[in-house]
């Protein structure tokens, strides 16, 4: 193969890997390295042309978010599949942290419409220690920053200010802060996790930059006025790694999920 930086972005022409080296990473590995260095100098895509066109080829550039192009043989990558790719190279991950109801609700009136004590614990299991991404709507409902975390809140105010907080002007931003923070504070064998909170715009937006979603599933309908993102599930593999029955501190019976977004060696 052959890259070169181009004026729009990185293009790596004739990708092939060798029969007896494919399914162990090794093409994702290279373009991964290509998408980190598209995104560090600020290229906005990545194009890569292949020899080898055959339809598990194409199915694991399709787990990678890419556009096919010219007669299949050429493909792209931009926006968040890009990122989602470029921060698999620096084994950083994005997980979308959420509670939702059965039709997809996640909150009404600014506030969780049900009563779990046990998926308060899931949350704070999952995102102590981490950097933890979150809209001015959903800081305000919680009314603090919380603690042991990095709290990174995306506005576009200029007079907000607030003890405890980063602030970010968008969500992509956002990422690169959260990024920084395990460049300058990594800790070996830490997993370096990024976790999206909310509310459901952020979600919308950064959906395509996730890779894990750690979700808590309330067995009940809602009338909600906020809801969380439509999930290709064809997109994503998982498995129920918990359960909540009814009792005096859970007000519905709950299951806990994580999916994690399907990607292929090559």
């Amino acid at each position: 193969y052959s890259t070169f930086l181009g004026r729009r972005g990185f293009f790596l022409e004739d990708l092939f890997v060798l029969p007896e080296e494919r399914g162990r990473g090794v093409g994702r590995a290279l373009l991964a390295r290509l998408a980190e260095r598209a995104v560090d100098e600020g290229a906005g895509r990545l194009e890569w042309s292949v020899l080898d066109w055959n339809t598990p080829a194409q199915r694991f550039y399709d787990s990678l978010g890419a556009v096919p192009m010219t007669g299949w043989t050429d493909n792209r990558l931009t926006g968040g599949p890009l990122r989602r790719l470029a921060r698999s190279a620096r084994g950083v991950t994005v997980s979308m942290v959420v509670a939702s109801s059965l039709n997809g609700a996640i909150g009404r009136d600014g506030e969780l419409p049900w009563r779990l004590s046990a998926d308060l614990k899931r949350f704070k299991s999952i995102t102590t220690g981490k950097p933890i991404i979150m809209g001015r709507k959903t800081f305000d409902s919680i009314g603090k920053p919380l603690p042991g975390r990095m709290n990174i809140v995306v506005t576009r105010s200029p007079s907000f200010d607030a003890d405890g907080v980063t602030v970010a002007n968008d969500p992509v931003e956002a990422l690169r802060i959260a990024e920084r923070h395990y460049e300058i504070d990594a800790v070996e064998g830490v997993e370096k996790e990024i976790c999206v909170i909310g509310g459901a715009q952020l979600y919308e937006t950064l959906m395509d930059d996730v890779d894990v979603l750690r979700l808590t599933i309330v067995d009940a309908t809602i009338d909600g006025d906020a809801f969380m993102p439509v999930v290709p599930v064809v997109e994503w593999r998982g498995e129920i790694v918990g359960e909540v029955s009814p009792d005096a501190k859970n007000d519905q019976r709950a299951w806990f999920v994580d999916l994690y977004r399907n990607t292929n060696a090559r």
